[in-house]
């Protein structure tokens, strides 16, 4: 595979796409760019010792998304970015003296949604005179999650690095209801559920 300034590719198995950044020297090429939520950003790697670090030019964030080496070791370095936003990169080792760094925005929101957003169970248990409500979802990675029920109840969570996420509630009423999930691609789905 050639692999060439602001080659995207495309993968088989979802609709996130791979763009590519090449490491020319002592420059990242294109050094800014623009992808979509749950697309992915490989560096690749063509001569020297670099890094690949999360952090503001020129200083490294003491919690980094990332920090690969980029060399005759490892030529290439892959991470997906599911939360909007603008993610700083510097080489450690080449920031400072040549202006070695860049910047991913990550667009997302209305849109950005992958298709697999849903709510799959959603089982109701009686538990010492207590009915027990537990909604599980499935989305993208990273992204936010706001379940509200019919007795206007809510909770809040992140889908897991798996896929998943749950919301439970206690107590809920007898009966039946509806479960709404607001995602925060921007995806909004509902599943009934039923209390003893």
């Amino acid at each position: 595979m050639a692999a060439g300034c602001g080659v995207v590719l495309a993968t088989a198995a979802s609709a996130q796409t791979v763009h590519i950044v090449n490491q020319a020297g002592d420059s990242f090429a294109p050094a800014d760019i623009t992808i979509q939520q749950g697309d992915s950003v490989r560096w690749v790697w063509s001569s020297g010792l670099h890094t690949v670090t999360h952090g503001a030019p020129c200083s490294t964030d003491p919690n980094p998304l990332f920090d690969a080496p980029l060399d005759t070791n490892n030529r290439t370095f892959e991470f997906q970015f599911n939360t909007p936003g603008v993610v700083p990169y510097i080489c450690r080792f080449h920031c400072a003296f040549m202006d070695m760094f860049g910047s991913v925005t990550v667009e997302g929101g209305g849109g950005g949604c992958g298709g697999d957003e849903a709510i799959g169970k959603t089982p109701c248990k009686n538990r010492d005179g207590e009915n027990i409500l537990k909604v599980k979802l499935t989305g993208a990675p990273g992204d936010t999650f706001d379940v509200t029920i019919s007795n206007g109840d809510s909770k809040s969570g992140t889908i897991n690095s798996r896929g998943k996420g749950k919301a439970k509630f206690r107590p809920v009423p007898s009966g039946g209801g509806t479960a709404t999930a607001t995602f925060g691609c921007g995806a909004e789905v509902s599943k009934d559920y039923s209390c003893p």
